[in-house]
């Protein structure tokens, strides 16, 4: 696989792949933040939590397709808070978003650095915090 990324003058078929996860990643995890932002305001509005969750559930399944395993289990778990708000189960609130956010910019984060400075502790924490507050335990961000 070609190291650089950036680099797409000789990609193969994988580096073909894997950029175009990069681009769904970035264009997801815009659509995650801007509508976290509309969440705050209008907290129990289904149709936005209807598309958070599609949109979790987009990145989830287009992780797993490049083997990003990571990424893959915190979508997942981002998509659990969508399914668990949607049925009423729990409630939108500040550390809920904040945690959100947190994982919304870890994905960005690991997209822009080509996933060369993976944070396998930080990734386990937040999807410890969503457990958490999916359990209705206290959360502590990472």
């Amino acid at each position: 696989m070609n190291t650089d990324l950036n680099d797409s003058t000789n990609l193969n078929a994988d580096d073909a792949i894997l950029h175009l996860f990069m681009d769904e990643a970035q264009l997801r995890s815009a659509n995650i933040d801007a509508n976290l932002l509309k969440l705050e305001k209008d907290p129990e509005n289904i149709s936005l939590i209807t598309e958070l969750m599609r949109d979790c559930h987009s990145l989830k399944g287009a992780s797993r397709l490049v083997s990003l395993t990571r990424i893959t289990d915190l979508a997942h778990k981002m998509e659990d808070f969508f399914v668990a708000l949607q049925s009423g189960k729990i409630k939108v609130s500040p550390q809920s978003n904040d945690v959100l956010f947190a994982c919304s910019d870890y994905i960005k984060a690991l997209v822009a650095n080509s996933f060369k400075r993976e944070n396998a502790e930080y990734c386990a924490a937040l999807i410890a915090a969503i457990d958490n507050i999916l359990n209705e335990k206290s959360v502590n961000l990472p």
